[in-house]
């Protein structure tokens, strides 16, 4: 993968995360890091985000339009359900700023806060940076994380071993992810 468009995928992946897709920006982003370094995974941290931030404002604005709408298609998303989106819009009616940021860290789609948002008129021009944010420092994090881990493995001679490495846990976490949240 080219540098460039590792880093257009990954902005891609985070807009259609952002909407209907289901597979998390990390997963391109600790990719890029382990194969590529800290540089080109902060890079596509920040594409990842970006991307995002597209996505959440089409489901901002479809959501301040035809809430309904957007609650049956997220119905329709592996791992989504009817009860995690009502909480949600609970946690965004209380503290949208809070339920953001915390979402990115705790299994919650960030497509369902910028529902949410939308739905419940969070000024858009609020909740523009809190978005970048909320995602740039998840994705950051994982990508650096990766990285570090990917050097730990070259130290002790197992460099071969990073990209299995990096797909076993990918693996591992969908696994765990899908078995573990409610559909």
């Amino acid at each position: 993968m080219k540098p460039a468009g590792g880093t257009v995928l990954a902005a891609l992946w985070g807009l259609a995360e952002a909407t209907l897709f289901f597979i998390v920006p990390d997963v391109i982003v600790t990719f890029i890091a382990v194969r590529r370094g800290f540089r080109a995974g902060w890079i596509a941290a920040a594409a990842a985000a970006l991307g995002a931030v597209v996505g959440g404002i089409l489901i901002y604005a479809w959501a301040g339009r035809d809430p309904a709408g957007v609650q049956r298609a997220f119905d329709c998303i592996p791992a989504i359900s009817l009860d995690q989106i009502a909480r949600a819009k609970a946690q965004t009616g209380a503290d949208w700023i809070a339920a953001l940021i915390r979402g990115a860290f705790v299994g919650n789609p960030y497509k369902l806060y910028a529902a949410a948002s939308g739905e419940q008129s969070v000024p858009l021009l609020a909740f523009l940076p809190m978005s970048f944010v909320a995602r740039i420092v998840r994705f950051l994090l994982a990508g650096t994380a990766a990285r570090a881990v990917a050097l730990a493995m070259a130290r002790h001679g197992l460099t071969r071993w990073r990209m299995p490495a990096w797909a076993i846990f990918w693996i591992a976490f969908y696994a765990f992810y899908f078995t573990w949240m409610p559909w």
